[in-house]
């Protein structure tokens, strides 16, 4: 199968795009969760960064994934950068899962009263 196709070059944008956003909602549900103690940061970098800022966080957090996707768009024709383009969807997809589980069963209930 010949990757490069105009519907398939549109949906890995897609991914792509959706990349983006999934990951400055996950930086910005785990600053969230970090500087209200519910949580920890288990990537060591990561949890370095917030100690220094959370800005200087989101900041590096942002351009790490930007130039992971823009590397991964420039081979975006070979089977092993489409397979990472869509392995990072699914990475953040599931994050967004659990940050939306967790707002669910932490928060939800002190803004409802239960």
């Amino acid at each position: 199968m010949e990757i490069g196709t105009e519907k398939q070059i549109g949906w890995l944008r897609t991914m792509i795009f959706l990349v983006f956003l999934l990951n400055a909602v996950d930086a910005v549900f785990t600053v969230y969760w970090i500087t209200g103690a519910e949580s920890w940061e288990t990537n060591p970098l990561m949890d370095l960064l917030l100690g220094i800022h959370p800005v200087v966080f989101v900041a590096v957090k942002l351009l790490l994934v930007a130039l992971a996707s823009v590397l991964l768009w420039r081979y975006r024709r070979q089977r092993v950068a489409v397979i990472g383009i869509f392995g990072l969807f699914i990475i953040y997809y599931w994050l967004l899962i659990g940050h939306l589980w967790g707002f669910n069963v932490l928060v939800r209930p002190l803004l409802v009263g239960g």
